[in-house]
């Protein structure tokens, strides 16, 4: 048989309530928490970004200019190649005419 105690069962729903209630707030601080590391990683990747950014277009610049540097080589050698088989055509031409 149940006794009645006055107040008694609204004391046990408050102290349920106020239990629920110090949970509640500890996952919302364990929840910020975590937003506030994912917020740090993401500035963190964010400047990772950057750096690494940075870094492909200096390389990118680098390589324009050996392409540039071996295409101006390309034809200077091709330049070098012309002039010499036409001092060789002359050269050979020259001893024809001497003989």
């Amino acid at each position: 048989m149940r006794r009645f105690v006055p107040g008694g069962e609204v004391s046990v729903v408050l102290r349920f309530a106020t239990v629920e209630l110090e949970q509640s707030r500890d996952e919302l601080e364990a929840a910020k928490h975590h937003a506030d590391e994912l917020d740090r990683m993401c500035r963190n990747l964010e400047a990772e970004k950057e750096t690494l950014k940075s870094t492909v277009e200096g390389m990118e610049r680098a390589l324009e200019q050996k392409e540039t540097k071996i295409e101006r080589s390309l034809k200077d050698m091709v330049s070098l190649k012309e002039d010499m088989d036409r001092r060789l055509f002359d050269k050979e031409e020259e001893l024809q005419n001497m003989r």
